[in-house]
């Protein structure tokens, strides 16, 4: 089992790859988070915490932004 440690880098890790996409879907799109937050009818206040890094993000999370938002699959979240 690993450490807490290496927990904690692996999902910091996994955190910012999952944000520079995010932010890359929105370039992309020519979308903003506020316009983000009102197609997935996600809050605004928390889709900017997940941006800014202050919370994880959630498997459920991600499939409404992907789905509902920027309409496509929740792997994109994942590419390196």
């Amino acid at each position: 089992m690993p450490s807490p440690s290496k927990e904690y880098r692996l999902n910091k890790r996994v955190n910012a790859l999952i944000t520079k996409n995010l932010r890359r879907l929105l370039d992309d799109r020519k979308m903003t988070a506020e316009k983000l937050s009102f197609y997935a009818d996600f809050p605004k206040s928390n889709l900017s915490s997940l941006l800014h890094g202050k919370v994880n993000y959630t498997l459920r999370t991600l499939d409404l932004l992907a789905r509902k938002g920027l309409e496509c699959h929740i792997s994109e979240f994942f590419k390196p």
